[in-house]
């Protein structure tokens, strides 16, 4: 899987953005156990950026490993 430069950068600043929403996601969850109202939205939050988070470990690893030394 070869990724061209503008996919890697945008996979990239995904995974910026997920690992720097991580204390965010944290304060979050918080909220959602004190706030049952919200604990539904809080767990789909969280899972999506962790997708998000896994989507771009596993892309960037992959089109490190295929790309020619």
């Amino acid at each position: 899987m070869i990724l061209t430069p503008q996919q890697r950068k945008a996979l990239e600043r995904c995974l910026a953005r997920s690992q720097a929403l991580v204390e965010k996601a944290d304060y979050l969850t918080q909220i959602g156990a004190a706030a049952p109202v919200y604990a539904e939205r809080v767990d789909q939050l969280n899972t999506r950026r962790k997708y998000l988070e896994n989507l771009s470990n596993v892309a960037i690893v992959a089109d490190t490993s295929t790309r020619p030394n």
